[in-house]
């Protein structure tokens, strides 16, 4: 009997130790990674807080946290959206995943971040709380506003020259417009003519003569420069253009469409043929 005795303690011994050592591994995981993690009670409060989480409210240990809600680290309008989504979760068992939250601490400091919330659930599928992870993105929604910015000013460039500029893809097909272009082609908006080819917008002959320089500036990664083409548009008017198509490349140099230029000379072609006929005339 004392034999099965200490052969049971032995075996509990054993799985105590493993699962101290496992824990042990989960919380260095868990203290290591960079997101913010943290676990909450049925009542909101913390009951675990990694690293990143224990920095991020500006204090110096997890027991600072632990028993403590929201309402304790950042402002209470603040405080109460963050509580209202963890009850929601609380009560329906539905996470809440990958959204984009504005978080303003006591002090006035602002950040982004990408969140999760998910409900944590004891072995007979209860709720019992749940668990939340952080990731701050505030650099990255600063680059994104950056490059929104960016690009409306550079849109509002485009719209704004008096000179038709556009691209294509590799099939030829428009991927941007600017006014003069739209205007060219007889369109009412740029979304007309997205996605479509030069065949939708103009006659065969002349989108023959279009395809053949888009497919050269395309197969080669030549540009054409400055090359003077006559076109009727869809009122029934000539019109001269001094036109130039560009290669466009990805990150890896290789050509992926096309940027084009057309400068209305119908005006100058006009007072040449009006200057020839006077020179004949004279002569």
């Amino acid at each position: 009997a004392l034999e099965g005795l200490i052969l049971d303690i032995s075996d509990r011994k054993r799985a105590e130790q493993q699962l101290e050592t496992e824990r042990t591994m989960l919380r260095t995981l868990i203290d290591n990674i960079p997101e913010k993690i943290y676990s909450k009670d049925l009542a909101c409060r913390k009951t675990l807080a990694n690293k990143a989480e224990i920095e991020s409210l500006e204090c110096s240990s997890e027991s600072e946290i632990v028993g403590k809600d929201d309402f304790a680290f950042f402002p209470p309008e603040f405080a109460q959206k963050f509580q209202a989504d963890d009850k929601q979760i609380l009560e329906t068992g539905i996470p809440k995943l990958n959204y984009e939250e504005l978080v303003i601490d006591r002090k006035g400091n602002s950040r982004w971040m990408l969140s999760s919330k998910i409900p944590l659930l004891d072995k007979q599928q209860n709720i019992i709380g749940l668990i939340g992870i952080s990731r701050n993105i505030t650099l990255q929604k600063k680059y994104e506003e950056t490059l929104t910015n960016e690009r409306l000013l550079l849109r509002t460039i485009i719209d704004n020259i008096p000179d038709c500029i556009y691209t294509k893809n590799a099939s030829f097909q428009k991927t941007l417009a600017n006014k003069a272009e739209v205007k060219l082609m007889g369109a009412n908006s740029e979304k007309d003519v997205l996605g479509k080819d030069d065949y939708s917008f103009f006659s065969k002959e002349l989108a023959d003569t279009f395809a053949v320089d888009d497919k050269a500036v395309i197969e080669t990664g030549q540009p054409i420069l400055f090359k003077e083409e006559q076109l009727v548009d869809k009122a029934g008017n000539k019109r001269w253009l001094l036109s130039s198509k560009i290669p466009l490349r990805d990150k890896n140099n290789v050509v992926i469409g096309l940027l084009g230029l057309s400068h209305d000379i119908t005006e100058n072609k006009q007072y040449e043929n009006l200057i020839q006929n006077e020179r004949i005339l004279f002569r």
